[in-house]
């Protein structure tokens, strides 16, 4: 458990991402987009329910 905003993770150290029902959680859903990127070599994949 941790903040998606900020975290200790090297750059390119997953091979894929999935974010799943996050985005209502979270006011800055940007900046949790832009470090997924930076983290995941292939693939960011995010799972968003509306409400």
């Amino acid at each position: 458990m941790g903040d998606a905003r900020k975290h200790s993770f090297l750059d390119s150290s997953f091979d894929a991402t999935l974010l799943l029902y996050l985005f209502y959680l979270i006011k800055d859903n940007r900046k949790v987009m832009l470090v997924a990127g930076r983290v995941t070599r292939e693939m960011v994949m995010p799972i968003v329910k509306e409400h």
